[in-house]
């Protein structure tokens, strides 16, 4: 296990419970020790390590030699995730190259490795979240009790419920107690819970079953689609038009403000990399300057991208 130096104590402690239940070898390797050797740095004290402790495993496959990792990832999660093979390959830097990953045919599967290589093994790749909690009831399998409900003091922070740490609230943020619980449990600086009265694990994987988020996208502030997602919200201006906020795909960072069209006469088309008003699209003559002819044929999807 990789250790950030942020997790919940009630993971924690359930870990070191479980490992001596079972008698297993518990391996852990801590972020402070990559900050220590220089290895991982942080831009800010109060920077999440979530993201760098990617480095801390990386330095512990060295260390051990592993040859392959079971996680607990699932397509559904996220984007990125639903790139994943059940083994997924890891180059000798631990890099992961979507478009060389092997193909999966049935439940053949392809093993080789050459030196320094690794696999990340998610079993559990096709289940939903709904098939995690049914299986959890079934088998009556314990976990820490954040992942049911409980009180606990959390702060409003864009859509979400940031629980209370050390670290200090924002100017103007107030602390307020909730019935709550984790649908994730990751690094406790940026893993959120969800309002909820759920005790058991039939109720709670029931409730979430219909939810458009998962659990990632419901409780994580360190998602960039998610943030994105969540800037993506509508929002109503002066004038009555809706306004949303849309980042660039290219990664550049900059945001667009597209807006809907107010009344069904205004029509907002995207030409020259802005959006456009035009009251009367499309011209009764077509483009400005030509006579007019028949009626258009293509399609109004072809319209919005090239003009009659």
């Amino acid at each position: 296990m990789i250790d950030t130096g942020h997790n919940f104590p009630e993971v924690t402690d359930f870990r070191d419970l479980r490992a001596k239940e079972l008698g297993a070898e518990l391996i852990v390797r801590n972020v402070e020790d990559s900050m220590k050797r220089g290895t991982v740095r942080l831009a800010h004290p109060f920077e999440s390590r979530n993201v760098h402790q990617s480095v801390t495993l990386l330095e512990a496959i060295e260390e051990f030699r592993f040859d392959a990792l079971i996680g607990g990832a699932r397509r559904d999660e996220e984007k990125a995730r639903a790139k994943e093979r059940i083994f997924s390959h890891r180059d000798s830097f631990g890099q992961w190259q979507p478009k060389a990953q092997r193909p999966e045919l049935w439940t053949l599967f392809n093993t080789r490795l050459a030196p320094g290589e690794h696999f990340r093994v998610f079993p559990i790749s096709n289940w939903t979240e709904l098939d995690v909690w049914q299986y959890i009831e079934r088998e009556q399998i314990a976990l820490p009790s954040i992942y049911y409900t409980h009180k606990r003091e959390v702060i409003e922070r864009k859509g979400l419920l940031v629980p209370l740490t050390d670290l200090p609230p924002r100017d103007g943020e107030q602390v307020v107690t909730r019935d709550v619980r984790f649908r994730t449990a990751g690094d406790i600086t940026c893993t959120c819970p969800v309002v909820s009265p759920a005790a058991t694990p039939g109720g709670r994987g029931d409730r979430d079953a219909g939810r458009r988020r998962s659990e990632r996208g419901a409780t994580r502030m360190d998602d960039k689609i998610l943030r994105w997602l969540r800037w993506r919200s509508a929002r109503k201006t002066d004038t009555g038009a809706t306004t949303l906020i849309v980042v660039d795909a290219t990664g550049a960072g900059g945001r667009t403000r597209a807006r809907h069209p107010p009344a069904p006469e205004i029509h907002h088309l995207w030409f020259g990399g802005r959006w456009q008003e035009h009251a009367d699209w499309p011209p009764a003559g077509g483009q400005q300057g030509r006579a007019a002819g028949p009626p258009c044929r293509r399609s109004a999807r072809a319209r919005l991208t090239r003009p009659c």
